[in-house]
């Protein structure tokens, strides 16, 4: 899929760190605007897999994003199609783990 990853990808962030800044679905670009707030967007290994009880963003076989939460983690908002599959994931977090 190269840089840009899925649409909706920025807006996904936007709707996680709130600011309207940066909205765009390049990766480079949201990872250049999240660094000058201090933040990251990392790559989830098992995206199909994943889950966990916070925020996290799923794109889908589609070529979608979705925000996703909760254990087991379900969409916010639009729910997937039956025949979508999830194939990658992005979790936004703080570079300082102290935040």
């Amino acid at each position: 899929m190269g840089d840009r990853v899925a649409t909706g990808l920025g807006a996904a962030v936007d709707a996680l760190v709130g600011d309207g800044q940066g909205v765009t679905d390049d990766v480079g670009k949201l990872r250049e605007a999240l660094a000058r707030r201090g933040l990251g967007l990392v790559a989830v290994a098992e995206p199909e897999r994943f889950s966990w009880p916070g925020h996290w963003i799923a794109v889908t076989s589609r070529g979608r994003a979705a925000v996703m939460f909760g254990v087991p983690s379900g969409p916010v908002g639009d729910p997937l199609a039956p025949e979508e599959t999830i194939e990658q994931g992005f979790v936004v977090c703080a570079h300082d783990l102290v935040l």
